[in-house]
């Protein structure tokens, strides 16, 4: 999803989606009928990009200019409008009205609206014994801090890719992946407030106001990244200090979620595949760290047609 403003166009926005890069989109849209080039205000990367664009638009449309893309309204507005309509249509009830596990691969990119006091729990088999006799354990909590913070979950068929924060990985574990969304690298990315690994046969459970939570299953390595435009944090004694994916600050968990995550851990069936997590397994301590075109493919340089 993006914003796009054009100085020649004052007082207006454009709000659309593109599987492309946003900055390729702007560029598009400069043809010979428009005087000067969009400029990008926001992006956003959604798993349902056609829903929140109609959303979006849905909650602008008494601000609509002749039924297409262009809103009278300020930016700000607009990207209020925009992140709402994530959180609405492609939320935690989006994922958890399905009623089947979701399958992450290799290759997918999966991008998921949360909302502030949301919790995610990462299931795991600690050992074979516990794949054998399907006794999933919870490996760890944690917890989006904002409304309109998002959860990115990129596999991958190799665990050298992979970084955690939380696993005594190598000292580049706080490099973002994809800190940039142009080529450019003009353009940052939302912030990163969390990066955790998962592996084949982990599940996170995604836990929110619909009941049942939403279950992901791994069968590949995969990449979690937490992004917030948002920062929270947490006043201490020593001063404040950033509120990451696995702050959680619920001294217990609201009693909904709490039996949300029992009945979802209760109902799980053997995993598709599995892979043990324990540091003699250096292939999983991110030795071979991707470019971010690997993890963003529309990020690759084009390549330009033979004529």
């Amino acid at each position: 999803m993006y914003v796009l403003t054009n100085s020649r166009m004052p007082g207006l926005v454009k709000i659309g989606k593109t599987d492309r890069l946003i900055g390729d989109r702007a560029r598009e849209l400069f043809t010979t009928s428009v005087p000067v080039p969009f400029d990008v205000e926001f992006g956003l990367t959604t798993s349902h990009p056609k829903d929140v664009e109609d959303a979006a638009h849905s909650l602008l449309a008494a601000y609509r200019l002749s039924r297409r893309e262009f809103f009278e309204v300020p930016v700000d507005q607009a990207v209020d409008a925009v992140r709402a309509a994530a959180s609405e249509v492609a939320g935690q009830a989006r994922w958890a009205g399905s009623g089947h596990e979701h399958m992450v691969g290799a290759g997918d990119r999966i991008a998921l609206a949360t909302e502030a006091g949301q919790l995610f729990l990462h299931v795991h088999y600690p050992d074979f014994r516990a794949v054998l006799n399907n006794r999933p354990e919870i490996a760890d909590c944690w917890q989006a801090h904002s409304d309109g913070d998002s959860l990115e979950l990129m596999g991958t068929d190799d665990g050298a890719h992979v970084l955690s924060l939380g696993d005594d990985d190598p000292d580049n574990s706080w490099t973002d992946p994809v800190p940039y969304i142009d080529r450019a690298a003009t353009f940052p990315n939302a912030l990163i407030n969390g990066k955790e690994r998962a592996m084949p046969g982990d599940r996170i459970v995604w836990l929110g106001t619909a009941q049942p939570a939403a279950v992901f299953q791994f069968t590949d390595y995969c990449q979690v990244i937490s992004r917030t435009r948002d920062l929270k944090s947490l006043p201490t004694s020593a001063g404040a200090f950033p509120l990451l994916l696995n702050h959680v600050t619920y001294d217990r968990p609201p009693t909904d979620l709490f039996l949300s995550g029992q009945a979802a851990i209760a109902d799980m069936s053997y995993p598709d595949c599995w892979a043990p997590r324990g540091p003699e397994n250096t292939d999983i301590h991110g030795s071979a760290p991707q470019p971010p075109e690997y993890w963003m493919p529309p990020l690759a340089k084009r390549q330009r047609r033979l004529r």
